[in-house]
């Protein structure tokens, strides 16, 4: 495995990144959890040097494994393939799995008992945060998840982020109070990887100087962060003239990142920004080396298919819909799941030598940020978060139509109430507070205007704001 490169900001206590990164985490990763996630992301690190052709050729063989587990054990898989004349054994390239059907979440979720496998394997099972404004509960095998881990650790390494190397975690926190077990669980794990959480969703303009005082006693090897609220803070740091003491590198994700953000970002923290894509469903799909040259993807691990609304492979340099295949979830498989993202497709091999295919960058994951009377800036990234818990609502939009309004638009399922309406305005009030009106709306079905991906959070009053001010700061 391939050490980090020397810090280019603060200096850093190796020993100690050491003594977490070699001997505490794999001690509790391997020992304690009996997983296999460093051994793993030993292979990743050999396994990225290949040629494309080898990887290819890796991702191929896993391929077909999958398909054929899925038509022996899983009962949707088998009858659908039946339905279609589909048969593993045909399969002859990845490029092959052209002829698969997409599926979709609410293929998913309404499938869900039998998407499973019957081998009865060890499964777990998470909510995602729902960024494209339909959250589900989403399960997969205790092996998935080491390998899913291992692609994590590989790809933040690239970034000179590493677990081990203490980490300031500019993130999204949950918002509602949690049992003390679950507390005490957490600040154990973030001690453990050395990471410090300092939550973005509650953020205030005055507040800045204070996340700055926060980070500066982190003292921290790397900054993690979404990338809107990283952007806002930013910007305020850069009006302010503050410069943070730099860190070896930046890490963004959640949404896209826009070349102006990283210019920003990189003038006032002094560092790098690497971009990394990724969802709740398999986690770290592709991230940024250190030659910033697009995105390289988890393909050991993952088939990911840049398709046209047929589901055919879209050109080199042609805008898509992101269609992912988890080669190893085998618990409940993900074969040709559609995102409800928007990428374009590159043909490139970065000058680094890894072999792994790339992104040339990712499209249509915007969230926008709502203004309070207050002053407060609450990221698009806070909504997915409420929302992810109240199974009663199917699809949702937040819009802010006026600098004291907010509609909250929702798809309700069968067992919406008015309980559950007011459980949610109670959610929706520890986020945004009492000084900006929240109306409810439920409606048949949400618009999603001009593109296939809908918006989960938009602010055209904030943007006919700036727009009226445009003038007045040219002259």
């Amino acid at each position: 495995m391939r050490t980090p490169l020397a810090p280019r900001g603060r200096p850093i206590g190796r020993s100690i990144d050491w003594l977490h990164t070699r001997v505490l985490i794999p001690a509790y990763e391997t020992g304690l959890k009996r997983r296999r996630t460093f051994a793993i992301w030993r292979g990743l690190e050999k396994s990225q040097w290949l040629s494309g052709e080898e990887i290819g050729r890796l991702q191929f063989q896993a391929l077909r494994r999958l398909l054929t587990h899925a038509a022996e054990t899983c009962a949707y898989f088998r009858d659908r393939w039946a339905e279609l004349a589909l048969d593993p054994a045909s399969i002859q390239s990845v490029r092959d799995l052209e002829r698969w059907p997409v599926i979709s979440k609410h293929d998913l979720r309404a499938n869900r008992q039998t998407i499973r496998s019957s081998l009865g394997l060890d499964m777990l099972s998470k909510t995602t945060s729902g960024s494209t404004g339909e959250p589900f509960t989403i399960e997969y095998d205790t092996g998935s998840l080491d390998r899913r881990m291992a692609a994590a650790f590989r790809g933040y390494s690239w970034a000179e982020a590493p677990p081990g190397a203490k980490q300031f975690y500019y993130w999204g926190v949950p918002v509602l109070s949690r049992a003390w077990r679950a507390r005490w669980k957490d600040e154990w794990h973030h001690r453990l990887y050395r990471r410090v959480l300092e939550n973005c969703l509650e953020f205030r303009d005055h507040a800045a100087i204070d996340v700055l005082v926060r980070y500066e006693r982190a003292r921290p090897a790397a900054l993690v962060a979404y990338t809107r609220p990283l952007y806002e803070l930013s910007r305020l740091l850069s009006e302010r003239g503050l410069r943070p003491t730099p860190p070896r590198a930046i890490v963004v994700g959640a949404e896209e990142l826009h070349d102006f953000q990283r210019a920003l970002i990189e003038s006032v923290w002094g560092a790098p920004v690497f971009e990394t894509y990724g969802c709740r469903e398999v986690m770290l799909i592709g991230a940024e080396c250190d030659r910033h040259s697009g995105l390289h993807l988890t393909s050991e691990h993952l088939v990911v298919e840049i398709v046209d609304e047929d589901g055919r492979a879209v050109s080199d340099g042609q805008e898509g819909r992101v269609v992912v295949t988890d080669l190893y979830n085998y618990g409940a498989p993900f074969i040709r799941y559609d995102l409800g993202d928007r990428a374009v497709k590159s043909g490139r091999r970065c000058p680094c030598g890894r072999g792994l295919p790339m992104l040339e960058r990712v499209v249509g994951r915007r969230l926008d940020v709502v203004v309070t009377p207050d002053g407060r800036l609450v990221p698009g990234e806070a909504f997915p978060y409420i929302f992810k818990d109240v199974p009663e609502v199917g699809r949702y939009q937040v819009v802010q139509v006026a600098g004291d309004r907010l509609e909250v638009r929702i798809e309700p399922r069968s067992d919406w109430s008015p309980e559950v309406a007011a459980s949610l305005m109670d959610r929706l009030r520890v986020v945004l507070g009492t000084e900006i009106g929240v109306h409810l709306q439920t409606v048949d079905r949400l618009d999603s205007g001009t593109s296939d991906k809908l918006l989960v959070v938009r602010n055209p009053w904030l943007a006919q704001q700036r727009e009226a001010v445009r003038p007045t700061r040219a002259s």
